[in-house]
């Protein structure tokens, strides 16, 4: 979300040329193509799959303003980690007794204390705390990103089943794009409720 991104907007202002990942909105702005997605891809082994879900969390400053187009501040308790007990509270036990939850590395530096949070709802929920990322991605039979962020795309370029869910309202959507999220709904792969994402997984 161009326009949204605090550090985004910023970066672009310091550079003469910024490559994006094949969008642009100024002259500044190269579309160009991802290559944390390539590296990564060369690393996940799919023969290694299991048959747990893997839930990838994401975090937030809190000392960013509510209202950016993304959950930051008060408005990342609210748009974000209410959304996420929501959908474990809802997920059927059988699957959650499946799910593996990785909390973003940064957590611990923004001090939302998410695995600590997740543990006090007392649902028993496995947490991938120190495995590799690329390892994490081996072995899952699918993957659960509540998150409009790099791991959907990561995921869903690794060819492995993804569903994504989050509230449309607190995440700065480019109008182009809203439409392919409406298809995504339409075929499975996108909720935006954390009840219809449990469904959907269950």
């Amino acid at each position: 979300g161009v326009g949204c991104a605090i550090t985004v907007d910023q970066e672009i202002k310091l550079l003469d040329r910024f490559l994006t990942w094949g969008w642009s909105y100024d002259v500044k702005q190269y579309p160009f193509f991802s290559t944390r997605i390539e590296r990564l891809l060369k690393k996940i082994d799919c023969s290694k799959r299991s048959d747990y879900i893997l839930y990838i969390t994401t975090s937030a400053s809190k000392i960013y303003p509510d209202g950016m187009g993304i959950p930051s501040g008060k408005n990342f308790e609210t748009c974000y980690l209410e959304w996420q007990y929501r959908f474990l509270q809802t997920l059927p036990e059988k699957y959650r007794k499946m799910l593996l939850l990785r909390v973003n590395p940064l957590d611990s530096r923004y001090g939302w204390n998410q695995q600590r949070r997740i543990d006090d709802l007392g649902l028993d929920i496995k947490i991938d705390s120190k495995t590799i990322y690329a390892e994490s991605l081996s072995k899952a039979s699918m993957i659960v990103c509540d998150n409009n962020y790099t791991t959907f795309f990561e995921s869903v370029a690794a060819n492995i089943p993804t569903h994504l869910y989050f509230n449309i309202d607190c995440w700065c959507i480019n109008k182009k794009a809203l439409s392919l999220y409406e298809e995504m709904k339409a075929v499975g792969m996108f909720s935006d409720t954390p009840e219809s994402a449990a469904k959907q997984v269950a």
